[in-house]
């Protein structure tokens, strides 16, 4: 992925997969900005993806490949998608020993399974 001592960019996106019915877990209406229309809402799932973004000797310009995905749930305290990001970035950090958080420019501690 990246060699020692070298930065780990990080990507984060939401995505809303549309989906209708009565047996759709967690389907709520969502801001969409690339729905038609001047209301820029969706109705389904909405996911916050982290991808890490690499280079790849086949392909002349980077990639992003999604590592962790977690689902917005509208009244709890993952409806923010914002502390689901921070959540899913923390965990990376944590899973990659010897880096630095850009935040604090401490060592990332690595948690005991």
């Amino acid at each position: 992925m990246a060699g020692d001592g070298e930065p780990v960019e990080v990507l984060i996106d939401d995505t809303l997969f549309r989906r209708r019915g009565k047996k759709v877990w967690a389907a709520s209406w969502f801001h969409d900005g690339s729905a038609q229309g001047p209301a820029k809402t969706g109705f389904g799932n909405n996911w916050v993806v982290l991808a890490v973004r690499v280079r790849l000797p086949v392909v002349s310009r980077p990639v992003a490949v999604p590592v962790m995905a977690k689902l917005v749930i509208k009244g709890t305290s993952s409806a923010s998608r914002l502390w689901l990001a921070r959540r899913m970035v923390t965990h990376l950090a944590r899973e990659l020993p010897g880096r630095r958080d850009l935040d604090d420019q401490a060592p990332v501690q690595r948690r005991a399974p």
